[in-house]
């Protein structure tokens, strides 16, 4: 033992803190991997409204839209947002095309590419008012939709509440 401290006593300071600097790193290190990571938390459910109605839902957030149900009604994502008087309101309404609708239904979560055909593009964009017409969320109309959508009376930003 004396030998090491002999040994530690003679280095130069610089190797000394490199050691001591190491050290801390393998510590962090092992600290780091052996404790256990903590789970992305996801929203559990999300508000779905009827298309022809506008009733809203809080649904599973594995629902694929469009959907129908045994009416024939047909449900689709609902994007509920809080004004700043602190109501709510239905600010759009969204869907997959039905291709792309499908592809996700259809095809295991672990093969699924985002980068898919069906993908791109393959949400639409409306406003909750009878007749009015989806239009894809990428293109221009869809993004002026959305953002306009997404705008208070007061010009702030509006924030999205979940069920």
């Amino acid at each position: 033992m004396a030998d090491v401290r002999t040994w530690f006593a003679e280095l130069p300071a610089r190797q000394k803190i490199m050691m001591a600097v190491a050290a801390i790193l393998l510590v962090a290190a092992v600290v780091y991997f052996l404790l256990p990571a903590k789970k992305v938390q996801y929203q559990q459910k999300a508000f779905v409204a009827n298309a022809q109605t506008f009733k809203l839902e809080a649904r599973d957030s594995t629902f694929i839209p469009p959907e129908k149900d045994a009416n024939g009604n047909e449900w689709v994502y609902a994007t509920v947002v809080a004004n700043p008087d602190g109501s709510q309101r239905l600010a759009y309404l969204s869907k997959y095309r039905d291709d792309a609708a499908n592809y996700l239904r259809t095809t295991p979560p672990t093969e699924l590419d985002p980068e898919h055909a069906l993908l791109k593009g393959g949400m639409l964009v409306s406003l909750p008012e009878q007749g009015a017409k989806w239009v894809p969320a990428q293109s221009r109309e869809g993004l002026a939709l959305v953002e306009k959508a997404m705008t208070n009376a007061d010009g702030t930003q509006a924030t999205i509440v979940f069920p």
